[in-house]
């Protein structure tokens, strides 16, 4: 087994027996309620920053999430990389993978890493009207056999809207917000909401 497969396969299954140890006090409910569209206070946002990878720099997209409400809001995440920390989607086999900090160059002409996710809650408190944004860049997921292939990969979160502990997930709503990366014949990207 090579080196990186054997770093992402036992980050993965570590990051998921670790997913269990950020978990809420014992005997604290787990139970949520979904929202439906538009049943929450906040406005999510994809958009394409870089399009096409370069000798210097990968594919970019920005996201923001805007508090619409005149009130304070707390979102959490389940993960450390908020506002969106879902590191990776796959699609026939292949993924891509979003990264806040992404490598330094290219391995073999290709944009790669592996996705690390740290079990961490995250999250903002949202004054009324503010915008929180952040750049990810769009990477090739390591194992990938072909540097970006063509395809549509759906990213998705969930998000806990004003819970009770702002250091948990728990909270009495939840919603899930996601988006859809496009890799096109000409390896550049396209963002769909």
């Amino acid at each position: 087994m090579d080196r990186r497969r054997f770093l992402a396969e036992t980050s993965l299954v570590g990051g998921l027996a670790l997913a269990g140890c950020v978990s809420r006090p014992e005997g604290q409910s787990t139970t949520t309620t979904q929202t439906a569209s538009g049943q929450h206070p906040f406005q999510f946002q994809a958009s394409v920053v870089a399009a096409e990878p370069t000798v210097s720099r990968p594919p970019v997209i920005d996201l923001a999430v805007t508090n619409t409400d005149d009130t304070t809001h707390v979102l959490t995440t389940p993960n450390d990389d908020f506002p969106f920390p879902t590191p990776q989607a796959r699609a026939d086999g292949s993924a891509l993978v979003l990264d806040s900090t992404p490598p330094p160059r290219r391995e073999d002409d290709c944009w790669r890493t592996i996705p690390t996710v740290l079990p961490a809650i995250a999250g903002h408190r949202f004054e009324p009207r503010e915008t929180v944004s952040k750049e990810y860049a769009v990477l090739n997921h390591d194992s990938n056999t072909a540097c970006w292939p063509n395809d549509s990969y759906e990213f998705s979160q969930e998000y806990a809207l004003d819970p009770d502990d702002e250091t948990t997930f728990d909270g009495d709503t939840s919603f899930t917000w996601g988006f859809t990366v496009v890799v096109t014949a000409e390896s550049s990207i396209v963002v769909e909401e």
